[in-house]
């Protein structure tokens, strides 16, 4: 049976075992990819980021850290890059 489905250009590339680049991001969710893109090209200094983020469990919401101890880590003009 013929299914009429289209899959992403990023899970092509991981068929093909090709690398991902963070423009691949801007087909998986282009909001989050704008964001970080403007985080990349604007000042970060009074955004208050820092290297962790906020997971749903089922309702229940948990800091996880991008890095080891990154709920203190603030993010910069100079570790944005890592930050994305």
């Amino acid at each position: 049976m013929y299914l009429e489905c289209h899959f992403s250009k990023p899970f092509y590339k991981m068929i093909l075992g090709e690398d991902l680049a963070f423009e691949d991001l801007e087909d998986m969710d282009n909001s989050y990819y704008k964001n970080l893109k403007w985080s990349l090209e604007n000042d970060v200094t009074h955004c208050e980021l820092y290297f962790c983020v906020d997971s749903d469990k089922i309702g229940a919401v948990e800091e996880l850290d991008l890095k080891p101890g990154g709920k203190d880590i603030k993010v910069t003009n100079e570790n944005k890059e890592e930050y994305v």
